[in-house]
């Protein structure tokens, strides 16, 4: 009607079909539908991080395939009716009205309006119920997937899982992994994430079905509405109203759309983050899987190393075993084989029938002639002349020398002169070696060979041979060819103790002494027992060089013990020999003078049985006093100090100093240095005896008698300076020059006690010239000497200014000197020089690593090799000038020779002179013309141009001015001859002899 107000209610609860052309709205059940839809998804997809409660964490839990029941989801709701207008209005929840205001115009417009709402009605309701169907079909999907798969219990078979894996169970990976249960455990894991991302995908796939029709519906609405605008007239005014209407509820239902749109995007992105997270759950499943067959392969790896470890801890065992026992028996073979070598050491190596006695014997010469060695070999098992012997200079070999050991032989090399050549059988070597008596006494000789680069002491003994017996010979066995030398070395003791009661005494002197009681060793005990002299020279020489040793008296040897244990029960008696006092020695020696003095002047008494007894008892009392006095002595000795009591030499000392002393026993530490042992009670049994208890083992020992004033501090540095003074040798230096030819000059380091000795052999070469012997010096066996020159003098050779000092064989070289530069020194009338001697000698010192040493290292600290060159004297020495005018004719005083007694006169030395020949030489040796004889008469031949005639005339006269009258000179002179071999001057000799007795005769 015209002018009437009509109230068009529009509900959201309208919907068209999707297949309808007409304008629709989406009904609000449906869409509540897939609201809810969405939110349950958002809520079920999310994996909550609460464990279950009652869940049992020791034993695994095995996951079927079934689908898990679950609570049902709340009812969902049902679609609605169309509401109609008249009821709507009482609605307070319903939307909004919209009122439009008619005239009568538009009263057919609404009409036919009214009749296409009818229709399009119809078609709503059609279309309702097509939804409705759909919409129970929807629902009753959204029922039954709960039932079929529940999203919580997902979440709850994954946290069940991930505790499995927290157990002890698969946390410790031993030899018991259960990898079977592993991989069936990952398998079932497998199949629930297959079963969740299937479901995954399903419900993406709906919710893209959805979204495509909620689309479809979307672009039926606004279809429907482009179509009515196009219909309505623009003259109708209810048709604009109802249009409005329409744009504003379409404008409405857009937004819902679009709202729906977003929650369903939403879903489908949670879904595809879903389907991910069972992608990536799938891969590490698949991975644990791998892992889980990875740790299987490891542990049958594992199983069968330790198998193998196993098997071959019981191989190395049995083979420990086996060494075990064949070091056993090596050990107890080595016992067997050490007590057998130590007795042949005791017995010095004397065996009752050796087989080497019986072999034949080899005597290799050098080229000078000398007996090189001689070889005992078994029969048909050694030549001579496959085999080279020759000398080897100390210079080209590293000789070790130990301590007190000295050279007394060259050093020479064994080899073959066939390539590769070896020795068949061990042969014995017999070496000449020369060894003074004095040291013979107190040393013994040794071989000792270098083997394999390492030179080695050989068990050695000394024989004789029958056609060298001014010569002594070392004799060892050699297995190889090698170099060898002989050595000496302090006497050894090779010594057994068991448990039975025991007395020794040292082969050098028998006064060294030890007495073991019974069970003082609780085994075998092998000791090596040496013995070092301490002569009264060598104190003299300390008292008068050093100062710190003026306070000492007299000492004992030094006793050098080596012990193979370190056990001692019981005190061991120690008896040593120890010089007395030199002020009481001498008093005892007066007495002991006069008493002899006494007996000779004593008259012969007759003695009855009886006075004899008296005497023995008398004398016997006698001796016990003294023995008496003697203990108290000591005993007052060793409570009180003396008594300072008036100056003596510069020290205080008692009245009595000189015949009291003190006796002190020092032993050596391991670093070398001496200390005094106190509380040690040292008892003097006879005059220069010694005796005290020795409660523990004493590598090296000696005893110090001093005066009564002596320091106690200072008895250990008077012990250090003996040891470091016996361990020297004293040794000069001399320079001798040719009288013949002052160019040629000898250089010789020689003892300082065999020093005259030497010149005087030097002499006897023709080295008569020269400056005086050098001072002493000190050196060790074995330093290299080197020579340097200064000055205006050099050597002209090209020989090493080098030599090996030794105390027993020479060393010594020989240089040519020459100026070097003869316009230098015009102002003398000969060129001068020094002669530098320098001792080479390696230093080994120790020193500390700066680094933390490991485990691995033997020793935390290095041994440090410093070659060292110490400067030890210089020599002057003068060369004459080549210009210089010649020394004139000596003038002879005339001399006339009166010989009544035999036909040897001028006349007949001057005939052998002219017959004579080459041989005058050798008659001059024979005839003992010294060799500085001779050499002065070539020198004054050379000088007044004489020939060798007048040499030889020269040198019978020296013969016959130097012969007494009562010797037989014509004997002497014949038989010169004939050694010579010029018998026809001896038958000259004896014809004018016949002559001269005739014509004395007549």
């Amino acid at each position: 009607m015209p002018g009437e107000r009509k109230r068009i209610v529009s509900s959201n609860q309208r919907h068209a079909h999707p297949g309808s052309k007409g304008p629709s709205t989406t009904p609000s059940p449906v869409k509540r539908t897939v609201s809810e839809t969405s939110q349950r998804s958002q809520r079920n997809y999310s994996i909550t991080s609460q464990k279950p409660k009652n869940m049992d964490k020791t034993k695994p839990t095995h996951v079927g395939h079934g689908r898990a029941k679950t609570q049902p989801p709340p009812e969902t709701k049902k679609v609605e009716e169309p509401i109609p207008v008249h009821e709507q209005n009482g609605n307070n929840n319903s939307e909004p009205e919209v009122e439009v205001e008619m005239d009568d115009n538009t009263d057919r417009a609404k009409e036919e309006s009214s009749s296409d709402l009818e229709n399009n009605k119809s078609e709503t309701v059609q279309q309702k119920e097509d939804d409705d169907k759909k919409s129970e079909s929807e629902e009753k999907w959204a029922e039954k997937a709960p039932e079929e798969y529940n999203i919580k219990s997902f979440n709850d078979k994954i946290l069940e899982y991930s505790e499995v894996f927290e157990t002890d169970k698969f946390d410790n990976v031993n030899e018991d992994f259960p990898v079977e249960d592993l991989i069936s455990f990952v398998n079932v894991i497998s199949g629930t994430i297959d079963e969740f991302k299937q479901q995954s995908q399903d419900s993406q796939k709906q919710l893209e079905e959805l979204c495509s029709k909620m689309k479809h519906v979307k672009e039926n609405i606004h279809f429907s509405i482009t179509k009515r605008q196009m219909e309505l007239s623009p003259e109708e005014e209810i048709q604009s109203i109802e249009q409005r209407e329409l744009t504003e509820k379409l404008a409405k239902l857009n937004a819902e759309v679009a709202r729906a749109n977003a929650e369903l995007s939403e879903a489908i992105r949670l879904s595809v983050e879903t389907e991910r997270t069972a992608t990536a759950a799938q891969v590490y499943a698949q991975k644990a899987k791998d892992e889980a067959q990875q740790i299987e392969e490891e542990i049958e790896l594992k199983r069968n190393h330790e198998a193998k470890k196993k098997v071959e801890e019981a191989r190395k065992m049995e083979e420990a075993i086996q060494k075990q026992e064949e070091e056993e028996r090596m050990i107890e073979q080595a016992k067997q084989d050490k007590e057998a070598e130590w007795k042949r050491k005791e017995s010095g190596f004397v065996e009752k029938s050796a087989v080497w006695e019986k072999w034949p014997t080899f005597e290799i010469v050098l080229e000078n002639g000398d007996v090189g060695c001689v070889v005992r070999a078994s029969p048909g098992h050694f030549s001579p002349d496959h085999v080279e012997l020759e000398p080897v200079s100390q210079l080209n070999c590293n000789l070790t020398y130990g301590p007190q050991e000295e050279l007394v032989s060259s050093i020479l090399r064994l080899s073959s002169t066939i390539e590769d050549g070896k020795l068949d059988v061990p042969v014995y070597i017999c070496v000449p070696f020369t060894l003074s008596r004095t040291s013979a006494h107190s040393r013994e000789p040794f071989i000792k060979a270098e083997i394999n680069g390492r030179w080695s002491d050989l068990e050695t003994r000394e024989v004789t041979f029958d056609h060298h017996k001014e010569a002594k010979f070392a004799q060892a066995e050699l297995k190889t060819f090698a170099k060898f030398a002989v050595m000496t070395r302090l006497k050894r003791d090779y010594i057994t103790f068991s448990k039975r009661s025991a007395k020794i005494a040292s082969s050098y002197d028998q006064r060294v002494t030890l007495t073991v009681p019974k069970e003082t060793f609780k085994s075998r005990e092998h000791v090596l027992l040496q013995v070092q002299p301490v002569d009264s020279t060598t104190i003299h020489e300390l008292q008068q060089k050093k100062p710190e040793c003026k306070h000492i008296l007299t000492s004992s040897p030094i006793i050098k013990i080596s012990w193979e244990g370190a056990d001692i029960v019981k005190p061991i008696t120690v008896t040593i020999p120890c010089p007395p006092n030199p002020a009481k020695a001498r008093k005892i020696a007066q007495m002991r003078k006069m008493k002899e003095d006494k007996m000779k002047q004593a008259r012969p008494v007759i003695v009855t049985y009886d006075e004899e007894q008296e005497k023995k008892r008398l004398l016997e009392e006698k001796k016990k006093k003294y023995q008496q006095q003697q203990e108290e002595a000591m005993n007052e000795l060793e409570e009180k100090k003396f008594v300072q009591t008036k100056w003596y030499m510069g020290d205080y000392a008692h009245t009595d100093d000189d015949e009291n002393d003190l006796l002190y026993l020092l032993t050596q530490s391991s670093n070398g240095k001496w200390s005094v042992l106190e509380n040690i009670h040292i008892h003097q049994i006879k005059l220069d005896l010694l005796q005290f208890d020795m409660t523990k083992p004493l590598d090296s020992f000696m005893v110090l008698r001093t005066r009564m004033n002596t320091p106690d501090d200072t008895v250990a540095l008077m012990a250090n300076i003996i040891s470091e003074f016996l361990s020297q040798r004293f040794a000069q230096v001399l320079v001798k020059q040719r009288s013949d030819d002052p160019y040629d000059t000898l250089i010789s380091v020689v003892p300082a006690n065999k020093a005259v000795k030497t010149s005087k052999e030097m002499a006897a070469k023709g080295y008569i010239e020269g400056p005086d012997p050098s001072p002493v010096i000190n050196l060790n066996e074995g330093d290299h000497i080197e020579i340097a020159f200064r000055g205006n003098i050099c050597d002209t050779t090209n020989r090493p200014p080098l030599f090996v000092y030794n105390s027993n064989i020479i060393s010594e070289l020989e240089v040519y000197l020459s100026e070097v530069d003869k316009y230098l020194q015009k102002n003398f009338r000969v060129y001068r020089g020094k002669i530098q001697i320098y001792r080479c000698y390696c230093d080994v010192k120790e020193k500390k690593a700066k680094r933390q040493m490991s485990v691995a290292d033997d020793i935390a600290q290095t041994a440090i090799t410093e070659k060292i060159k110490q400067h030890l004297c210089d020599i002057p020495i003068n060369i004459p000038k080549y210009n210089l005018e010649s020394s004139p004719v000596p003038v002879k005083a005339p001399v006339t020779i009166v010989n009544d007694s035999d036909p040897i006169n001028e006349n007949l030395m001057r005939y052998l002179a002219v017959e004579m020949g080459e041989e005058w030489r050798r008659l001059a040796q024979i005839l003992n013309v010294s060799r500085a004889r001779m050499q002065a008469i070539l020198r004054n031949i050379q000088i007044s141009d004489g020939t060798e005639e007048d040499a030889r005339y020269e040198m019978l006269m020296s013969w016959l001015k130097k012969m007494p009258k009562a010797v037989d000179k014509v004997s002497t002179l014949n038989g010169a001859l004939m050694r010579c071999g010029r018998d026809d001057l001896t038958e000259e000799i004896q014809k004018r002899n016949k002559e001269f007795r005739m014509q004395h005769i007549h």
